[in-house]
Protein backbone atom coordinates (compact mmCIF):
# COMPACT_ATOMS: atom_id res chain seq x y z
CA UNK A 1 0.00 0.00 0.00
CA UNK A 2 0.90 3.48 -0.66
CA UNK A 3 -0.34 6.86 0.15
CA UNK A 4 0.17 9.44 -2.52
CA UNK A 5 3.50 11.97 -2.65
CA UNK A 6 2.92 14.96 -0.59
CA UNK A 7 -0.03 14.22 1.21
CA UNK A 8 1.58 15.15 4.64
CA UNK A 9 2.69 18.47 3.09
CA UNK A 10 -0.79 19.72 2.01
CA UNK A 11 -2.01 18.95 5.78
CA UNK A 12 -4.84 16.52 3.77
CA UNK A 13 -6.91 14.19 6.37
CA UNK A 14 -8.43 12.06 3.57
CA UNK A 15 -6.88 10.55 0.05
CA UNK A 16 -6.90 8.27 -2.04
CA UNK A 17 -5.10 4.50 -1.04
CA UNK A 18 -2.77 2.66 -3.69
CA UNK A 19 -3.29 -1.20 -3.11
CA UNK A 20 -0.89 -3.57 -5.27
CA UNK A 21 -2.09 -7.33 -5.60
CA UNK A 22 -0.28 -10.35 -6.85
CA UNK A 23 -2.86 -11.19 -9.18
CA UNK A 24 -5.62 -9.65 -11.77
CA UNK A 25 -8.14 -12.28 -10.56
CA UNK A 26 -7.17 -11.12 -6.83
CA UNK A 27 -8.07 -7.55 -7.52
CA UNK A 28 -10.52 -7.83 -9.78
CA UNK A 29 -12.61 -9.26 -6.49
CA UNK A 30 -11.56 -6.12 -4.74
CA UNK A 31 -13.22 -4.13 -7.09
CA UNK A 32 -16.29 -6.17 -7.40
CA UNK A 33 -16.65 -6.15 -3.37
CA UNK A 34 -14.88 -3.56 -1.93
CA UNK A 35 -11.73 -3.33 0.49
CA UNK A 36 -12.72 -4.05 4.46
CA UNK A 37 -10.55 -1.39 6.28
CA UNK A 38 -11.06 -0.47 9.75
CA UNK A 39 -14.48 -2.13 9.65
CA UNK A 40 -15.69 -0.06 6.82
CA UNK A 41 -16.12 -1.44 3.11
CA UNK A 42 -14.47 0.77 1.21
CA UNK A 43 -14.86 1.72 -2.85
CA UNK A 44 -12.00 0.50 -4.91
CA UNK A 45 -11.53 0.85 -8.76
CA UNK A 46 -9.19 0.25 -10.69
CA UNK A 47 -6.07 2.23 -10.74
CA UNK A 48 -4.97 3.27 -14.58
CA UNK A 49 -1.67 4.71 -14.96
CA UNK A 50 -1.49 7.71 -17.30
CA UNK A 51 -5.21 9.53 -16.42
CA UNK A 52 -3.59 12.37 -13.78
CA UNK A 53 -3.10 15.81 -15.06
CA UNK A 54 0.84 15.84 -14.98
CA UNK A 55 2.72 19.63 -15.69
CA UNK A 56 6.13 19.78 -16.15
CA UNK A 57 7.28 22.33 -14.06
CA UNK A 58 10.31 23.02 -17.16
CA UNK A 59 8.37 23.47 -19.85
CA UNK A 60 4.98 24.12 -18.42
CA UNK A 61 4.06 21.39 -20.81
CA UNK A 62 1.66 17.65 -19.91
CA UNK A 63 2.20 14.71 -19.81
CA UNK A 64 5.70 14.50 -18.53
CA UNK A 65 8.04 15.87 -15.60
CA UNK A 66 10.64 17.94 -15.61
CA UNK A 67 13.35 15.15 -15.23
CA UNK A 68 12.69 13.43 -18.22
CA UNK A 69 12.15 17.40 -20.36
CA UNK A 70 13.72 17.47 -23.62
CA UNK A 71 11.90 20.85 -24.55
CA UNK A 72 13.23 24.63 -23.85
CA UNK A 73 12.38 26.15 -20.72
CA UNK A 74 9.37 28.42 -20.70
CA UNK A 75 8.32 30.04 -17.82
CA UNK A 76 4.59 29.82 -16.36
CA UNK A 77 4.38 33.52 -14.99
CA UNK A 78 6.29 35.91 -17.79
CA UNK A 79 6.34 32.91 -20.57
CA UNK A 80 10.47 34.25 -20.70
CA UNK A 81 12.80 31.72 -21.77
CA UNK A 82 13.97 30.06 -18.26
CA UNK A 83 12.38 28.16 -15.44
CA UNK A 84 9.46 29.18 -13.67
CA UNK A 85 11.30 29.25 -10.34
CA UNK A 86 14.10 31.12 -11.35
CA UNK A 87 11.31 33.58 -12.95
CA UNK A 88 11.84 37.53 -11.36
CA UNK A 89 8.64 38.70 -12.56
CA UNK A 90 6.25 36.29 -10.60
CA UNK A 91 3.33 39.64 -10.56
CA UNK A 92 2.62 38.72 -14.48
CA UNK A 93 0.41 36.49 -15.89
CA UNK A 94 0.93 35.18 -19.51
CA UNK A 95 0.04 31.43 -20.68
CA UNK A 96 3.33 30.00 -22.22
CA UNK A 97 0.94 27.22 -23.59
CA UNK A 98 -1.62 29.44 -24.87
CA UNK A 99 1.13 31.37 -26.58
CA UNK A 100 2.87 28.91 -27.64
CA UNK A 101 -0.41 27.74 -29.54
CA UNK A 102 -0.81 31.64 -30.89
CA UNK A 103 -4.20 31.89 -29.24
CA UNK A 104 -5.49 35.24 -28.27
CA UNK A 105 -6.24 34.81 -25.11
CA UNK A 106 -3.14 34.41 -22.71
CA UNK A 107 -3.30 36.53 -19.77
CA UNK A 108 -3.24 34.15 -16.79
CA UNK A 109 -0.98 31.91 -15.13
CA UNK A 110 -0.37 28.18 -17.27
CA UNK A 111 -1.48 26.34 -14.35
CA UNK A 112 -4.61 28.58 -14.01
CA UNK A 113 -8.38 26.28 -15.00
CA UNK A 114 -9.19 28.79 -17.56
CA UNK A 115 -6.59 27.68 -19.65
CA UNK A 116 -8.00 25.96 -22.48
CA UNK A 117 -4.97 24.17 -22.93
CA UNK A 118 -5.25 22.40 -19.21
CA UNK A 119 -8.39 22.23 -20.00
CA UNK A 120 -8.43 20.63 -23.11
CA UNK A 121 -5.84 17.69 -21.77
CA UNK A 122 -7.78 17.28 -18.98
CA UNK A 123 -10.62 16.20 -20.82
CA UNK A 124 -8.55 13.93 -22.77
CA UNK A 125 -7.60 12.32 -19.46
CA UNK A 126 -11.32 11.89 -18.80
CA UNK A 127 -12.21 10.23 -22.00
CA UNK A 128 -9.01 7.70 -21.62
CA UNK A 129 -9.91 6.68 -18.06
CA UNK A 130 -13.94 6.23 -18.85
CA UNK A 131 -12.87 4.19 -22.17
CA UNK A 132 -11.09 1.90 -19.80
CA UNK A 133 -12.21 -1.56 -18.67
CA UNK A 134 -13.27 -1.40 -15.07
CA UNK A 135 -12.16 -4.88 -14.47
CA UNK A 136 -8.55 -6.58 -15.55
CA UNK A 137 -7.97 -8.58 -18.13
CA UNK A 138 -7.88 -12.32 -16.73
CA UNK A 139 -6.33 -14.71 -18.95
CA UNK A 140 -8.41 -18.48 -19.26
CA UNK A 141 -5.72 -20.93 -19.23
CA UNK A 142 -6.49 -24.64 -20.72
CA UNK A 143 -7.24 -27.66 -18.00
CA UNK A 144 -4.67 -29.72 -18.78
CA UNK A 145 -5.50 -32.44 -16.44
CA UNK A 146 -5.50 -35.79 -17.01
CA UNK A 147 -9.29 -37.31 -17.91
CA UNK A 148 -10.84 -39.19 -15.24
CA UNK A 149 -12.94 -41.82 -16.14
CA UNK A 150 -16.50 -41.77 -13.95
CA UNK A 151 -17.14 -45.21 -12.24
CA UNK A 152 -20.85 -46.13 -12.66
CA UNK A 153 -21.84 -47.65 -9.10
CA UNK A 154 -21.82 -51.17 -8.37
CA UNK A 155 -25.99 -52.73 -8.60
CA UNK A 156 -26.56 -55.29 -5.51
CA UNK A 157 -27.61 -58.52 -6.43
CA UNK A 158 -26.26 -61.51 -9.48
CA UNK A 159 -25.37 -59.45 -12.84
CA UNK A 160 -27.20 -60.44 -15.65
CA UNK A 161 -26.47 -63.24 -17.76
CA UNK A 162 -25.71 -60.93 -20.61
CA UNK A 163 -22.92 -59.28 -19.39
CA UNK A 164 -21.31 -62.52 -17.74
CA UNK A 165 -18.30 -63.64 -19.70
CA UNK A 166 -17.93 -67.16 -19.89
CA UNK A 167 -14.88 -68.55 -17.74
CA UNK A 168 -14.03 -71.40 -19.82
CA UNK A 169 -15.66 -73.41 -22.88
CA UNK A 170 -16.95 -75.96 -20.23
CA UNK A 171 -18.98 -73.50 -18.76
CA UNK A 172 -21.41 -72.63 -21.94
CA UNK A 173 -23.24 -76.13 -22.93
CA UNK A 174 -26.01 -76.64 -25.64
CA UNK A 175 -28.95 -78.58 -24.57
CA UNK A 176 -31.34 -80.08 -27.32
CA UNK A 177 -34.76 -78.47 -26.35
CA UNK A 178 -37.96 -79.41 -28.62
CA UNK A 179 -40.38 -76.73 -28.43
CA UNK A 180 -43.52 -76.14 -30.59
CA UNK A 181 -41.32 -77.72 -33.80
CA UNK A 182 -37.87 -76.10 -33.59
CA UNK A 183 -34.47 -76.22 -31.82
CA UNK A 184 -33.01 -73.30 -29.98
CA UNK A 185 -30.05 -73.20 -28.16
CA UNK A 186 -29.97 -71.71 -24.42
CA UNK A 187 -27.03 -71.05 -21.57
CA UNK A 188 -26.97 -73.62 -18.76
CA UNK A 189 -26.05 -72.17 -15.30
CA UNK A 190 -24.96 -75.88 -14.25
CA UNK A 191 -21.46 -76.54 -13.67
CA UNK A 192 -21.04 -79.51 -15.57
CA UNK A 193 -22.66 -80.90 -19.11
CA UNK A 194 -26.03 -81.77 -19.67
CA UNK A 195 -26.69 -84.24 -22.48
CA UNK A 196 -30.55 -85.06 -23.44
CA UNK A 197 -30.64 -88.73 -23.34
CA UNK A 198 -33.46 -91.07 -24.75
CA UNK A 199 -35.18 -93.64 -22.98
CA UNK A 200 -36.41 -94.04 -19.46
CA UNK A 201 -34.14 -92.56 -17.14
CA UNK A 202 -32.25 -90.14 -19.05
CA UNK A 203 -28.53 -90.39 -17.36
CA UNK A 204 -26.31 -87.76 -16.76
Amino acid sequence: MSWPRGLKSVGRVYSTLTVFLTSPEAANRVIERGLVEGGEVKQTERFVAGCGLVQCFRCCGYGHIAKNCRVEARCGHCCGSHETRSCDQKDQAICSNCTHRSFRENKYKVWSDVCPVRTETRNELDQKLRSTLKLYHQEVVPDRRPLVAVLQPKKRGRPPKATRAPESEADVIEVDIEEEGRRRKCQSTLPFIVRSGGGEGGGV
